[in-house]
């Protein structure tokens, strides 16, 4: 299961990644998404790792 859950945020990840990039040279971008927990410390991680900023 925790196996899974690491593929999981990996192929996430990869996805943020593949849009930020395709996006590049818009400057201002915004997340919107639900506040399940696991959803919610997936996207603060990633937001940390990448310079954005979560409120």
């Amino acid at each position: 299961m925790r196996e899974s859950v690491a593929v999981a945020a990996g192929i996430a990840a990869d996805m943020m990644n593949h849009i930020l990039e395709k996006y590049k040279d818009v400057h201002q971008k915004v997340l919107l998404t639900e506040e399940a927990p696991d959803v919610r410390n997936f996207y603060e991680k990633y937001t940390l790792l990448h310079g954005f900023v979560s409120l």
